[in-house]
């Protein structure tokens, strides 16, 4: 795992006019982190923008959401798994399809600095 690989995906992830997962499927790679051991020492990510928070979000609060997941999931040794799910999620299992603000890897950083200080 490197840097090459995670800024490759998250390119990928915006590629296209990318949003984020559809809501079920986006859950469906949130429920992955529950397991891991980072996840029960109480640092996990902010759940997925979907049930209520879907209507209540933008696109690029959704966006930028799923990108930090992500990096959560790099950061805490989950991002194989992680990529293969999503490298194999089909197009029609993606919301957006048109161009919303791109997100860099600083910001992704700086939203996954702010999940840590507030305790996920």
């Amino acid at each position: 795992m490197n840097d090459t690989e995670l800024k490759e995906l998250l390119g990928y992830c915006q590629s296209d006019g990318r949003i984020c997962p559809n809501p079920n499927y986006w859950e469906g790679m949130f429920k992955r982190f529950r397991s891991e051991e980072s996840y029960m020492r109480d640092t996990f990510p902010p759940n997925p923008l979907i049930l209520g928070g879907w209507w209540a979000s933008d696109d690029d609060e959704k966006r930028l959401r799923f990108l930090t997941h992500i990096y959560w999931a790099y950061k805490h040794n989950i991002f194989e798994q992680t990529k293969r799910y999503i490298e194999r999620l089909d197009n029609d299992k993606w919301y957006g399809r048109y161009a919303a603000h791109e997100v860099t890897l600083d910001k992704i950083k700086e939203e996954y600095k702010k999940w840590e200080e507030y305790g996920g």
